[in-house]
């Protein structure tokens, strides 16, 4: 499934190529390409359909469209009904990769890193040898330090991926509320902090995402706003003390432009997978029958544009004798 899908979708081919460096340049451009066609089809498709009112024919033989062939029916069906989304949906990918760097990041810097964490940790971290966390079950399989500030803590992963603090000498069960604000803070620079919200629930910018990344957006958050002109919002995780997220006007306007319109989780899709799925999917199958009958309705077209010597030599199964 994943070569099929993801590794076709993102063009990791080009990885194996050796032109991964060129991968994000292409995906834009066969977005942007992606979006033009699904644009100029719809044009087409709605200047040739005439509707008759009430299902009133309004071409010859009774038909309601203006082809008779069979691919041609299709395709202008699929476009008409698909091509909507198919045009957003391409447009959103276009967005994906953020060409022109248009829209701010949601990862800090590493300078804003480094500030946001603060100085070392203290030395009794720095000297914890793995024999002190001596009888963890079998289900462990990785054990993490993580640092805020002058605190640290220590949290093992199960295979599932659930966390659990682990009580050794230096380490702590959470990072308090008040070293989390603290580095944002640091974070913050000379902006202020207007609030300090936990979340114990998702809201429209932090949430698990269309995978179930509830590993990487765990609940619950600490959300710290600041007062600066982008309205910025920093999302923390108590645990552990990652910056988890960071959003501004231009990541909440990228957040509804790509995320939204390409996955569908918002509202009440969110909290229905399966109905989610069943939409997508119905939305692609057109998507694959307008893609399909257009490959078929340009391969014939080339067909009919090769020379007609070409196409006696194909019919007769011979190669065309040359003249001497």
């Amino acid at each position: 499934m994943n070569y099929a899908g993801n590794w076709l979708h993102l063009f990791r081919p080009l990885d194996l190529l050796g032109a991964g460096d060129y991968r994000r340049d292409a995906l834009t451009c066969a977005g942007f390409l992606a979006f033009v066609g699904a644009l100029s089809g719809l044009v087409i498709g709605w200047l040739k359909w005439k509707p008759g009112l009430f299902g009133r024919p309004t071409y010859a033989r009774g038909r309601t469209q203006p082809y008779r062939e069979t691919w041609l029916k299709y395709h202008f069906w699929a476009g008409l009904i698909g091509g909507a989304f198919a045009l957003v949906w391409a447009g959103s990918g276009f967005l994906s990769t953020n060409p022109g760097q248009i829209f701010s990041s949601a990862a800090p810097s590493r300078q804003e890193l480094a500030r946001y964490r603060g100085p070392d940790a203290p030395k009794v971290v720095t000297d914890w040898r793995p024999a002190s966390a001596a009888g963890l079950g079998m289900e462990i399989v990785e054990l993490r330090w993580s640092r805020l500030g002058g605190e640290a803590v220590l949290l093992s992963y199960a295979k599932d991926g659930r966390r659990a603090p682990v009580n050794v000498a230096g380490g702590q069960e959470k990072i308090v509320d008040a070293a989390l604000i603290a580095a944002a803070k640091r974070l913050a620079g000379d902006k202020q902090v207007s609030s300090v919200e936990t979340l114990a629930d998702y809201d429209a910018y932090y949430f698990a995402g269309h995978e179930g990344g509830r590993a990487e957006r765990p609940l619950p958050a600490l959300r710290v706003d600041f007062a600066d002109a982008g309205k910025t919002s920093v999302y923390l995780d108590p645990q552990d003390g990652r910056l988890l997220l960071r959003v501004d006007n231009s990541r909440r306007l990228y957040r509804w432009l790509y995320v939204a319109v390409h996955h569908w989780d918002f509202g009440w899709f969110q909290h229905a997978p399966v109905a989610r799925r069943v939409w997508i999917v119905t939305w692609a199958g057109l998507g694959l029958i307008l893609a399909s009958s257009a490959v078929v309705l340009a391969w014939r077209r080339l067909r009919r544009s090769l020379p007609e010597r070409s196409r006696r030599g194909e019919r007769s199964g011979s190669p065309t004798p040359a003249r001497a």
